[in-house]
């Protein structure tokens, strides 16, 4: 926010914001975010209490910060709002030219999720630059 990243208290809850920015305005469910995020652990009545706590955690922190409009709270989804934040990952995807010049192979790399939708950007960015393949596939 204003050029800083949020701060937050639960890592899980940031987590749960990535997933929904990641879901890029599409609705997310409680099932798919849990799934995501904790994938060796079948989803159910019991732990759904677990990701209800994850959920109030990180609204509790857009609200602190007054951007809990910037999601879109539908009964047991979530979907951020795009037009509500400025992105370089929603710009990327409108295929703006700066956003894929910019884009250089690195998407949340610490969520193993994210490996899927940074595949796609990659063959995004190769679409566009061909060349960029010795950059995106660097260790």
């Amino acid at each position: 926010m204003d050029g800083k990243p949020l701060k937050f208290t639960a890592p899980r809850a940031e987590e749960l914001l990535a997933v929904i920015i990641d879901a890029a305005g599409e609705i997310v469910t409680a099932k798919d975010a849990f799934s995501k995020m904790w994938k060796d652990i079948q989803y159910n009545h019991t732990e759904a209490g677990r990701y209800r706590k994850t959920v109030q955690k990180m609204q509790n922190t857009l609200i602190e910060n007054r951007i809990e409009n910037i999601l879109s709270y539908l009964p047991r989804t979530k979907a951020i709002r795009t037009d509500m934040v400025e992105c370089d990952y929603f710009d990327f995807l409108e295929r703006k030219p700066q956003a894929i010049r910019k884009y250089a192979g690195k998407y949340l790399e610490q969520y193993s999720w994210a490996e899927e939708t940074k595949g796609y950007l990659d063959s995004i960015k190769l679409q566009y630059e061909p060349d960029a393949a010795d950059s995106l596939y660097r260790e």
